[in-house]
């Protein structure tokens, strides 16, 4: 996979696939830095464009330590994206899996930095929900652990502002334009 994404972005190998998209590790060519690329799915329907931009601009929205940050949103062709924050880590799923695969006391040795973590989320959380932002799809494979102690809570793409406390900017990403927000 050696394509590029709005011409910035040199896509390198693809980390994760969902439902409305797939992460693809990107190099940013502009800032030197290696990046996470979120590229819709090319067969969903217009509603589900929508919705990616309706994701990139809560994301972008909420600025927290522990929330991972959105760098830019895009058109490139008929492809939308966006562009975060590359996370060195696992996600807390692995994370407590691993646990489950250590000795027995494993799990309670480690107690503390759980706890730790745990408090971080609890922080984004607060943080999205004082902003009226309701992020439903909160799981452990949605969360990811730095190799610093970066805890980051990933994939707004379900998240519903309950008020319109949050921004909406008015953007035109209609296939072809090259446009990003």
């Amino acid at each position: 996979m050696t394509n590029f994404v709005a011409g910035r972005y040199e896509l390198v190998s693809e980390i994760a696939r969902g439902g409305m998209g797939r992460v693809v590790l990107a190099h940013d060519r502009l800032l030197d830095r290696p990046v996470a690329i979120k590229l819709i799915l090319p067969q969903l329907p217009s509603s589900a464009r929508v919705r990616f931009i309706e994701e990139a601009q809560v994301n972008g929205q909420l600025a927290h330590p522990n929330i991972v940050p959105v760098h830019e949103l895009g058109a490139a062709g008929q492809n939308l994206f966006m562009a975060m924050k590359l996370v060195d880590g696992q996600d807390m799923k692995k994370f407590v899996a691993s646990l489950a695969e250590g000795d027995a006391d494993a799990p309670r040795r480690s107690l503390r930095r759980i706890l730790r973590l745990f408090l971080k989320v609890c922080g984004a959380m607060g943080y999205a929900h004082q902003l009226g932002v309701i992020h439903r799809d909160l799981k452990p494979a949605n969360i990811m652990l730095g190799k610093h102690d970066e805890v980051l809570v990933m994939d707004w793409g379900l998240a519903r502002p309950l008020v319109e406390t949050l921004t909406s900017p008015d953007v035109d990403l209609a296939p072809g334009t090259g446009g990003a927000a």
